[in-house]
């Protein structure tokens, strides 16, 4: 399939190199356009207008899904020392996000992994983990203990000992979630 790009020289760069290899090829001109936000769009061709925060959902939609969570076999893939790392859903304490790299945390070792938070956060949703705050997703069969903490948020205690903060925004859901 031919797509043409329209965006930022930054951004055609990214989705160039991670289309590289797939049966997507990105040529100067096509019948369908992937539209970076806020650009122009031709009227006579298919256009796919995305967020650039979110062009790794546009890939997998593109590439049929491709994904690094396999709901199947309940494994995630995280890469730690130069090494893929196949994570079971189990292991995984949380999910963060720092600048612009997202890590899952198991109790061996903290590993990257390559999509987005909200990503995680809608594929793994149905797998007990679920958001906190603005930067972070836990699991909820590791959390040991519950603490009602000021202005209305929550501190969860892992199994592990480590202690999350529950934002004020996601405490409210997680509330009725729990039913406390």
């Amino acid at each position: 399939m031919n797509i043409q790009i329209i965006g930022s020289d930054k951004l055609k760069s990214k989705l160039t190199k991670q289309l590289n290899g797939t049966f997507i090829n990105i040529v100067d001109k096509a019948d369908i356009e992937l539209v970076e936000r806020g650009y122009s769009i031709d009227e006579d061709k298919v256009n796919i207008i995305f967020n650039p925060l979110d062009y790794d959902e546009v890939i997998s939609l593109l590439c049929g899904g491709d994904s690094d969570v396999n709901l199947e076999d309940h494994t995630l893939t995280g890469l730690l020392n130069d090494r893929y790392t196949m994570i079971t859903i189990e292991d995984i304490n949380f999910i963060e996000a720092q600048s612009s790299m997202v890590y899952c945390h198991t109790e061996e070792a903290k590993y990257t992994i390559k999509k987005t938070l909200s990503y995680y956060e809608n594929e793994l949703k149905s797998q007990g983990i679920i958001r906190i705050n603005k930067s972070q997703l836990v699991n909820m069969r590791k959390v040991k203990e519950i603490v009602p903490w000021f202005n209305s948020r929550l501190v969860f205690i892992l199994d592990t000992g480590i202690e999350l903060e529950v934002s004020k925004v996601y405490s409210k859901s997680i509330r009725k979630l729990l039913s406390i």
